[in-house]
């Protein structure tokens, strides 16, 4: 696997106009609180990474492996998450309005507070991925049938 890449090369030559960044070996760089709109990382491997606050707006994450990374906070509206490994992610607050989440694989995902309101999950695997009482969910979903668990806040 090719060393990952520095996170200052990468919005450096995104802030001159570079987008396409597709198989990028992005593995556990933090990229916190960066704008990313229409970024190209289809297949690239951002496993660990930390988007947390992260603008992506439109972004294409077709088929790209986002397992274990924070994605708190950050903006994924209308962003292409066909078939992407989002196993054990953090998105809670995220909002993934109109986000193509087709055939994506959310295992254990954290969805607290997301807002998934028009987002496609036809075929997305949500087994025992969490949501709360603020996650908001596309018309007539049922997250209880799709495997999901509600999180529960324990008051001690």
């Amino acid at each position: 696997m090719p060393t990952a890449l520095n996170p200052e090369f990468v919005i450096k030559k995104y802030k001159i106009g570079k987008r396409d960044f597709k198989k990028a070996n992005l593995n556990g760089v933090d990229l916190r609180k960066a704008n990313l709109n229409t970024i190209e990382l289809t297949r690239a491997n951002l496993q660990g990474v930390n988007l947390s606050k992260a603008s992506l707006v439109a972004a294409y994450l077709t088929k790209t492996d986002l397992s274990n990374a924070d994605l708190s906070d950050a903006n994924l509206e209308r962003a292409n998450l066909l078939g992407a490994n989002l196993t054990d992610a953090d998105l809670c607050g995220a909002c993934l309005q109109k986000a193509i989440l087709l055939q994506a694989n959310l295992t254990n995902a954290d969805l607290s507070g997301a807002d998934l309101s028009n987002a496609n999950l036809y075929g997305a695997n949500l087994k025992g991925a969490s949501y709360s009482a603020m996650t908001t969910f596309p018309a007539n979903f049922d997250p209880e049938s799709a495997g999901m668990r509600k999180y529960r806040l324990m008051i001690s």
